[in-house]
């Protein structure tokens, strides 16, 4: 019986972690001759407690070292590391065509290896999954010096005296918040795409969390769980009384001079890669927590390149800005509009549009092709969930559109449009709308 090759491919990590932490630990002949010396002017040195300090050469005392900017370089073998277990460990990583995008090797508060992997460089943005984790509980950290949190050992329920959970058990009016931040809660949590994707389909993922059922007693058994950092999250927001991301903006970001992320209002634009992307409005209500109602903005994307202009609604309901939308950037080539979870009408109406005002949204828009999006998923609403797209079928035919002009993709196929050319019939059609 054979290995996949995904486990080949976490042993081959696993062994160049360890090769990692052997090289760590011998001192031998510095191979790598491209690598930057130590500043002499200066030394890293531990403080005794878990913050590294640097000598100032002018008066010989020590003052705190934070690599922002200004990180330290030095060869591996200054700081007490085998070169040639790093290159060995770079030409595996090169003979195993490993999915790495970088490696960055930190000794003693220095950078003693880097590399990074096409298309990925130092400055590229990088999407940071569950290191999102260690942000957050860090966060927990500062809001306990800051005196927002009275500290590791307050019972999770008493955030959030509000909220009535399901499945009780006595076991789970004692889960601290130490339990959350060591994986330790108890709850009988289930780590992957499934329970993620029922937690966001639900009203309030904190009280997601904190309903399911107890599976062993608090602090027992590790048990890696993404629901428990959000609901430190909102443990944050209900604390500091603040969004969790204007906290670590003001309170960690920008002490360590993390500057390259950026937050986009209704109609703020970026410019990446020859694109222009815009954050147009939707409407929608939003929280994550119990205390954030539509405290942050819901909205829809538009993609400008130099010929061709794509417009994702995103998730909404029919609100007027449509219009605006079409006046300030329209028309456009492609537009991705949602048509389903829209029964019952009394409840999804606001927020999600129905087949027949998806067409309405097209039309206003001026964009000469629709997408359909947001259907057959989840079950979400009322309607079956293969019933969007026949309602849309219908409306088409009613108004007698131009079937043409509507993509109805089944789920993950793709179509390759080479020229968006249309008749001169369809142009005018398209400009009457």
């Amino acid at each position: 019986m054979g290995f996949s090759k995904s486990v080949m491919k976490r042993q081959l990590l696993l062994i160049l972690i360890i090769l990692l932490v052997i090289s760590a630990c011998s001192i031998g002949q510095d191979l790598d001759s491209q690598t930057t010396p130590a500043p002499t002017q200066s030394s890293i040195l531990p403080n005794g407690g878990d913050q590294l300090t640097e000598i100032d050469s002018s008066n010989n005392q020590p003052v705190p070292y934070w690599p922002t900017d200004g990180w330290r370089t030095s060869s591996p073998v200054e700081q007490g590391m085998d070169s040639a277990l790093l290159v060995q460990m770079f030409e595996s990583i090169d003979q195993h065509n490993l999915e790495i995008d970088s490696v960055l090797v930190v000794r003693n508060g220095y950078i003693v290896a880097e590399k990074y992997y096409s298309p990925y460089s130092e400055n590229t943005r990088h999407v940071l999954y569950s290191c999102t984790k260690s942000f957050v509980s860090a966060l927990v950290g500062m809001a306990i010096e800051d005196g927002y949190i009275e500290g590791v050992n307050i019972a999770v329920q008493d955030s959030f005296p509000e909220l009535i959970f399901e499945n009780g058990d006595e076991r789970k009016q004692v889960i601290t918040l130490e339990d959350l931040l060591t994986m330790r809660s108890g709850l009988d949590w289930v780590e992957g795409m499934p329970s993620y994707r029922a937690m966001m389909d639900s009203r309030d993922w904190t009280k997601y969390v904190l309903d399911i059922p107890m599976a062993t007693d608090p602090g027992s058994q590790f048990n890696y769980c993404s629901g428990c950092s959000h609901v430190m999250s909102a443990i944050i927001e209900q604390s500091t009384e603040m969004g969790t991301m204007a906290y670590a903006r003001d309170r960690l970001f920008k002490p360590l001079g993390i500057t390259n992320y950026q937050e986009l209002d209704w109609w703020d634009s970026i410019k990446f890669n020859g694109l222009n992307i815009t954050c147009s409005p939707a409407q929608h209500f939003s929280n994550r927590g119990l205390f954030d109602r539509n405290k942050t903005l819901w909205c829809g994307w538009i993609i400008s390149g130099k010929e061709n202009r794509f417009y994702f609604a995103g998730d909404t309901g029919y609100f007027p800005g449509f219009k605006e939308i079409a006046e300030k950037y329209g028309p456009f080539d492609f537009a991705a509009i949602p048509i389903g979870a829209y029964l019952p009408r009394w409840f999804m109406g606001p927020v999600h549009l129905s087949p027949d005002e998806a067409v309405k949204v097209f039309r206003e828009i001026n964009s000469k092709f629709f997408v359909p999006i947001h259907w057959g998923t989840f079950e979400l609403a009322d309607e079956p969930l293969d019933q969007p797209p026949k309602e849309l079928l219908k409306e088409i035919q009613n108004q007698s559109l131009n079937s043409e002009q509507f993509l109805i993709l089944k789920h993950g196929e793709t179509k390759i449009i080479k020229e968006i050319n249309i008749s001169p019939e369809l142009s005018t059609s398209i400009q009457s709308f």
